[in-house]
């Protein structure tokens, strides 16, 4: 007989994280996208076996994957990874075969049951006991140079920022506005990196980031790129309980 089967993977969850990239070593959000693979037969998922995760730079597309993950970022990518659900339709293939092996086995247990019947004058014994206990039973704010940055951070390597009341009073109710400032780990690149919120919509909170570096000649930020990025607000909460946001500011 003929068999076709195979792997296929299915994307079952995103979150957001904030780490320094090491290709454009820009500081700013990391999409981390699971993956659930599973086995099919003839096209018909059988069972999942694995969950893999995906790290995206969401400024230079770079990617990493479960094998070589940001070191910084392994924590949050393993904590997707164990979170995140495989769906119940991957199981398909089992339930199935389950539920042909379990009519074949009801089928064998009606006719011992019939035979038994004819054999002791219509009683059905145990397994009709069995049976019928189962029936019963956007405005812009003011950004922060390079300049100040440095001279707040004062080292190479920005630990993590304190706790601050402020800060996480702003992070758990987002306005439209709020300007964060993230805590740049690398301050050799001479980079800076912001967002400010553009709406937010239930959980959702859409930002406009923007990263500058600063001229070494004239000391003024030059703006490098400009994107539109997605969190949410339990996200927002995470990156601010992990001291990712240096500042957070609202006009």
């Amino acid at each position: 007989m003929f068999f076709l089967y195979g792997t296929s993977n299915v994307h079952v969850g995103t979150t957001t994280a904030v780490a320094a990239c090491q290709q454009c070593r820009v500081t700013g959000p990391h999409t981390i996208s699971v993956y659930s693979r599973y086995a099919h037969l003839f096209w018909v998922p059988l069972f999942p076996f694995e969950k893999t995760g995906l790290i995206r730079c969401t400024h230079c597309l770079a990617t990493h994957d479960t094998k070589a993950p940001l070191p910084s970022l392994k924590p949050a990518l393993d904590q997707a990874v164990r979170e995140a659900r495989m769906p119940a339709w991957q199981w398909t293939g089992l339930g199935l075969i389950g539920l042909l092996v379990g009519y074949i086995l009801v089928l064998a247990a009606i006719g011992n049951a019939t035979n038994r019947e004819e054999a002791t004058g219509g009683q059905l014994g145990e397994f009709s006991r069995a049976r019928r206990t189962a029936q019963t039973g956007s405005g812009r704010s003011r950004f922060r140079t390079y300049s100040e940055h440095l001279a707040e951070t004062r080292s190479d390597t920005a630990q993590a920022a304190p706790p601050n009341a402020k800060r996480q009073a702003l992070a758990a109710d987002p306005q439209v506005g709020d300007t964060y400032a993230f805590n740049i780990a690398d301050q050799k690149s001479r980079l800076t990196s912001v967002f400010i919120i553009k709406s937010v919509s239930g959980q959702s909170v859409e930002t406009t980031w923007w990263v500058f570096r600063q001229d070494p000649d004239t000391g003024r930020d030059k703006l490098l790129t400009e994107r539109t990025h997605s969190f949410t607000k339990t996200d927002l909460m995470r990156l601010e309980k992990s001291g990712t946001f240096r500042s957070i500011s609202r006009r």
